[in-house]
């Protein structure tokens, strides 16, 4: 993992011992989220994923336990639905899980104005209000 300052200087390389910490990621099992559970694994980390496709989440699963030594736990919720998202929270505020790092990576790109069952503006609500809400009730 590096870090860029500015676009003149070369990346810092993360030295940080990620060892038996509990990383949360959302939108883990494709693009950058998939990228970035992955090496949080190889650093160490324990996973807690919160993905909305299970399918996509066991195969995840089954590739982390096979490659790293780590724990893999995971949340089912479909960002388009705030109901799954406070739903999510709430069972994470309650649960006895110290969260080390949250990385929210869940979102989404459409090439139209789409209105989600919500009556939010898709992108706005995957994108950034999910977040939010994820992370006011934590």
């Amino acid at each position: 993992m590096a870090m860029v300052r500015n676009s003149k200087a070369e990346p810092l390389e993360c030295q940080d011992d990620f060892n038996g910490r509990l990383v949360a990621i959302t939108g883990a099992t494709s693009g950058i989220g998939y990228a970035t559970a992955r090496e949080y694994a190889s650093r160490g980390a324990n996973l807690l994923t919160i993905n909305r496709n299970e399918e996509k989440t066991l195969n995840l699963r089954e590739e982390i336990n096979r490659d790293f030594d780590v724990k893999f736990d995971y949340k089912l919720a479909d960002f388009a639905h705030i109901s799954e998202v406070k739903r999510v929270a709430e069972e994470l505020a309650k649960s006895d899980l110290n969260i080390d790092v949250f990385i929210h990576n869940a979102g989404v790109y459409l090439p139209e104005r789409t209105i989600s069952d919500d009556g939010l503006e898709m992108v706005f609500q995957v994108d950034h209000l999910g977040s939010f809400i994820l992370t006011y009730i934590l």
